[in-house]
């Protein structure tokens, strides 16, 4: 008998679980449409600073404005990492690539530079009307070039762009926000050029 009841409930209890989808994870991978000439623009190196960003960007969870006050977080859609941490790696490699610093560093590596680079992310979101009948993405970062000897900042400047999404979802949004990101960094890149001079 105990043997019977044993079954019954495992049998209602595997009855009554419920599949969940899995989760889609997603990645920022801005596509670089202009090449600039490799030039040394000044001959300091740099390090950038991990970046200054409100908690929602911490978290792998992609969120998403709805109106003019109300947030949420996509239920079945992740990011594959930190937007945090992934925006900070991406300028260190758009740095590289674009040798404006004789060398350019990670926050995370042990060694000094004579220039930082703090980047604060104002805005990176996709938002949504009332009605859920239309959507972008923004983007808006300020960067602020630091003379590490002396502890001050040599030039401040803000970047921002929107962009339309290709459809209502994640993904739509995904696609918005790496195509305004890439047009961010591209400004700002221009105008660490003239910065560090």
């Amino acid at each position: 008998m105990r043997y019977i009841l044993g079954w019954l409930s495992v049998m209602v209890l595997a009855g009554c679980s419920v599949s969940t989808p899995a989760v889609s994870e997603y990645r920022l991978v801005p596509k670089s449409e202009v090449k600039q000439e490799k030039a040394l623009a000044c001959a300091h190196s740099l390090k950038v600073q991990n970046l200054l960003s409100n908690t929602s960007l911490m978290s792998q969870k992609i969120y998403y404005g709805v109106g003019e006050y109300k947030q949420f977080a996509y239920t079945q859609a992740a990011w594959s990492d930190t937007p945090q941490k992934r925006i900070g790696d991406l300028y260190v490699a758009l740095l590289r690539e674009r040798e404006i610093f004789q060398s350019v560093h990670s926050y995370r590596s042990n060694v000094l530079t004579d220039r930082a680079l703090e980047i604060v992310v104002d805005d990176f979101m996709q938002y949504y009307d009332e009605n859920y009948k239309e959507s972008h993405a923004k983007v808006g970062l300020s960067l602020t070039l630091i003379d590490t000897a002396a502890k001050k900042p040599l030039a401040t400047k803000s970047f921002s762009t929107q962009k339309q999404t290709p459809s209502l979802d994640a993904k739509g949004g995904v696609d918005a926000l790496n195509e305004a990101l890439q047009e961010v960094m591209e400004a700002s890149a221009l105008w660490l050029e003239g910065a560090c001079k």
